[in-house]
């Protein structure tokens, strides 16, 4: 856990369908924040780590129908974001932490996760993925996509991963080199204003949600930029 300087729980498999956690006795005091299924996930996400499964740190946010996702390292202002989408755009958080990403080898989709971290924010709900936006501060607003090679650098960071899981760390990046491959991703430097929404729907393509997809919306936006110059 980030800020101990000591493990905090051990977690051990004994069975194809079996685990056990041990948590030490001077953590069990501050145990009692969080529910039962804090500690079950230990033992989910080694599990879904087997499955065309993604855990993605992210604001889950659901608009016209497909999930947007806000992702970007704690404290940047995933939740901000999401908030403002809601404010000006009428979207709705469906998980202010945390989306479960499921590849059926054809089409990504975003599920519910059974933890919201500060936000209070936690529904079930399966979307299709429509886009997922990498965010930083930045008193400017800007926003444009990424190449598939940059939309997974910037992920990684942001994918739970069990990293001394040789076998499961190769599987998760063949996921995650699919999902950047697949789904598109955006970069948004942004401030707190409704011109940071302004700034993201432009580049994504206004109602590119309801009647198409993100590419075909990219692609008519390159087209319409090149008449203009033209």
């Amino acid at each position: 856990m980030k800020g101990e300087a000591r493990p905090y729980a051990f977690y051990r498999e004994i069975a194809q369908n079996r685990a056990e956690v041990f948590v030490g006795r001077w953590y069990l005091a501050e145990i009692e924040k969080y529910e039962v299924v804090f500690l079950s996930l230990l033992a989910l996400e080694r599990r879904l780590a087997e499955q065309p499964c993604l855990i993605l740190h992210c604001a889950y946010t659901e608009y016209q129908g497909k999930a947007m996702l806000f992702s970007a390292p704690s404290g940047t202002g995933k939740t901000t974001q999401a908030g403002l989408w809601e404010q000006y755009r009428g979207s709705c958080t469906v998980n202010g932490d945390k989306a479960l990403l499921e590849y059926d080898g054809t089409a990504w989709t975003a599920n519910g996760w059974p933890v919201c971290g500060t936000s209070g924010v936690c529904e079930n709900k399966k979307l299709p993925v429509g886009c997922i936006v990498m965010l930083s501060q930045a008193k400017t607003n800007q926003a444009w996509r990424l190449r598939p090679a940059e939309a997974f650098t910037s992920l990684y960071g942001q994918i739970t991963m069990n990293r001394w899981d040789r076998e499961g760390m190769v599987h998760s990046l063949d996921l995650l080199e699919q999902l950047a491959g697949k789904v598109p991703v955006y970069h948004l430097a942004c401030d707190i204003s409704e011109d940071a929404v302004k700034t993201l729907e432009q580049e994504i393509g206004a109602g590119s949600f309801e009647s198409e997809t993100y590419a075909a919306a990219l692609h008519k936006n390159m087209i319409q930029k090149r008449e203009k110059h033209a």
